[in-house]
């Protein structure tokens, strides 16, 4: 059991070892036979031959299965799952053999420690843990060749081919450049909708479902690289824009997860797209009541003062308040006070900074005050506010 110990921590690849309907080893937490899905679609297939097959379930999932004798007693072997399609979708999850046994939020966690191998890749692992645990050889390229297929259809469904094969590395590049463009298009336009419905359908995720956090940084380095100069494109400052991507950068630095990687792409793509929409919503507004809006997103940690803001656009304060509600449609102090919630908004969110560095930050005369305001406007408490957005 100690090489199937070390073949699981180096490979992250999951083996269940059972006889008759026993388990006596597992690297999950799996208790009995009933709590491996797989094999309820196996109890008519008997193995023709004494040598490791590769099992397909929907062209989803990949498993590799061989006997052996251990004390003289038959003993099977399971290894996997891997999954060998991308990018996954919710949709797409009753097409898993797991599905009817767990929650939505249950397969999502689980799908994150899966590790993500084409059947090709896969069929290396096979070979080589076959060979450690039975002594024989067997090719990668006849563990694919003797493929055993299963097609599970769902009720309701005319499900009759793969929903997502397997494929050639250009054609996931291809997709991958594909993709990227419906996300340039949507920070382009600004368009916050689009951003949301490519995030449902989890577009370009499968650039983060390397087991190797090195490499999903640099993924998320040159997605930041590449829709950043769209961003700048589009007219957009080029420090304001980098702030964007280093910040997202810094934030993964110390990310592990595929699901944490996803998430901090997800923020920097709606902070791409925010600009935009921010740009072309200025766009209405007269050239003094940019340049107030302007500085105070550029002063929103200072202490802002309608004089101040007024010296800067060059028009009296009596007059730039009466013009900035007429084009704004609330008040210079209202909109500084709605800056200043939604920057200790992304602080609270997305830092462990205490909310007294966060008010002092802000230029708020005291945390107190500072949590009396946000609460008028948010409906909690910043530290409510922080445990609610952990949770999610």
């Amino acid at each position: 059991m100690t090489t199937i110990s070390l073949f699981h921590r180096y490979s992250g690849i999951s083996t269940v070892v059972f006889q008759e309907k026993k388990i006596i080893f597992s690297t999950y937490e799996a208790k009995k036979i009933d709590d491996i899905s797989i094999l309820s679609f196996l109890s008519d297939w008997k193995p023709s031959t004494n040598l490791v097959t590769m099992i397909s379930y929907n062209s989803l999932e990949l498993y590799g299965l061989f006997q052996t004798e251990v004390d003289s007693q038959t003993t099977s072997i399971l290894i996997g799952p891997v999954i060998s399609a991308r990018p996954l979708v919710t949709e797409n999850y009753r097409y898993f053999s797991f599905y009817s046994m767990h929650s939505i939020s249950t397969i999502t966690d689980f799908l994150n420690l899966i590790p993500r191998l084409n059947q090709f890749e896969f069929s290396e692992y096979l070979s080589l843990f076959f060979y450690t645990i039975t002594n024989i050889q067997q090719s990668s390229s006849d563990i694919v060749a003797q493929k055993y297929v299963i097609i599970a259809s769902v009720e309701g469904d005319d499900y009759q081919q793969p929903i997502i094969l397997d494929e050639p590395r250009e054609n996931i590049l291809r997709k991958t450049y594909d993709e990227i463009g419906l996300y340039a298009d949507a920070i382009r336009k600004g368009d916050l909708k689009q951003v949301e419905r490519l995030f449902q359908k989890q577009v370009l995720y499968h650039q983060f479902y390397s087991s190797q956090p090195k490499q999903n940084l640099y993924n998320l380095i040159s997605l930041s690289a590449l829709l950043g100069k769209v961003a700048v494109d589009t007219g957009l400052d080029f420090l304001e824009t980098a702030s964007v991507g280093s910040t997202m950068i810094s934030l993964a630095e110390g990310l592990t997860t595929p699901s944490d990687f996803v998430a901090t792409f997800k923020k920097m793509v709606l902070g791409y797209c925010n600009q935009i929409e921010k740009e072309i919503h200025n766009d209405k507004y007269s050239k003094s009541i940019k340049k107030a809006v302007n500085y105070i997103d550029k002063h929103v940690h200072d202490p802002l003062s309608l004089e101040d803001i007024a010296k800067y656009v060059k028009l009296s304060r009596p007059y730039l308040s009466q013009l900035f509600s007429k084009e704004i449609g609330i008040s210079l102090q209202t909109y500084i006070q709605n800056r200043k919630i939604k920057e200790s908004e992304n602080l609270i969110r997305y830092t462990k900074m205490p909310i007294a560095e966060i008010a002092s930050s802000l230029s708020y005369c005291s945390q107190s005050y500072f949590t009396e305001v946000f609460k008028k406007q948010m409906g909690l408490t910043p530290l409510e506010y922080r445990k609610k957005t952990l949770s999610q």
